[in-house]
């Protein structure tokens, strides 16, 4: 993940750790609340919806 340098990953590593869901259904809901979290505070424009769908995309196939 070259895209955000090291010293500011751990910012979000205790709230990430913090979360434990226990069923793909919960798993599901956290990335949706992300996302929904993030649109509510960038806008609803398309280029701002296109770019989160594609962040969507490349994370399926990080791992």
């Amino acid at each position: 993940m070259p895209y955000i340098p090291q010293s500011d990953r751990t910012k979000f590593d205790d709230a990430i750790t913090a979360l434990k869901p226990e069923k793909t259904g919960e798993l599901n809901y956290v990335i949706s609340r992300l996302c929904a979290d993030y649109i509510a505070r960038t806008g609803t424009g398309y280029a701002n919806l296109n770019e989160v769908m594609g962040v969507l995309t490349c994370a399926s196939v990080e791992f």
